[in-house]
């Protein structure tokens, strides 16, 4: 599923990237461009990243008001 991301948005990268490289990148989206999405993570560093490879990252306050 292809998700919309934007500026500022935090994100998190999913199984598919995973199986690839072996590890998770964290971080914030500081640049959209069609395709690929440049995410400062959590070593702060800037990862170049296929969107087909994100997810949004969503933390316990969002995920209380998704149930209620």
């Amino acid at each position: 599923m292809n998700e919309l991301f934007t500026v500022g948005q935090e994100v998190i990268t999913n199984d598919l990237y995973f199986s690839r490289y072996g590890q998770v990148i964290a971080g914030e989206v500081i640049k959209v461009e069609r395709d690929k999405i440049w995410v400062k993570n959590q070593y702060n560093t800037i990862s170049v990243i296929n969107n087909m490879c994100l997810e949004c990252k969503v933390n316990e306050e969002e995920m209380a008001g998704l149930l209620i």
